[in-house]
């Protein structure tokens, strides 16, 4: 019976302190941005100019498109939307998915998080004092009236 060899001396505390199986954030993020733009790249293919929760909408001759990593939006050159020609929208989409596939995204899917949660960067920092003041400065200007 050698199996039992790699039984712990003292299965109680082992198990208590084993904690859960770690796991792969980036790669979990790099999944699903890879699952967002195959589901994108189908819907170009299939024809769809502006699908509801679609990552694109069509207009005249440009697209604007985004990248996502589930519902988080990715930024690029800091623009969350960027627009392309029309026509290379689905160029677009394939090359961010070789990109994707590679690794050569995680560090900027990474960017858009807090550390290592699931939890997105803050989208607004609120107002500056000045439009603040000027804020509240019209307000009382209007409770005058």
């Amino acid at each position: 019976m050698d199996f039992l060899k790699f039984a712990e001396k003292d299965p109680d505390a082992a198990w208590r302190s084993a904690g859960a199986k770690s796991k792969d954030v980036v790669a979990e993020r790099r999944n699903k941005t890879i699952e967002g733009i195959d589901a994108t790249i189908k819907q170009l293919k299939a024809g769809e100019e502006n699908p509801p929760r679609g990552w694109y909408k069509m207009k005249g001759t440009h697209a604007r498109v985004s990248i996502r990593s589930g519902r988080q939006l990715i930024p690029f050159n800091g623009q969350t939307h960027l627009v392309v020609p029309r026509e290379k929208a689905l160029d677009f989409y394939q090359g961010a998915l070789k990109a994707a596939k590679a690794g050569d995204l995680d560090d900027t899917i990474t960017a858009a998080f807090d550390d290592d949660t699931d939890k997105p960067k803050t989208k607004r920092a609120g107002w500056s004092p000045e439009r603040r003041a000027a804020h509240q400065a019209k307000m009382a200007e209007k409770a005058k009236k």
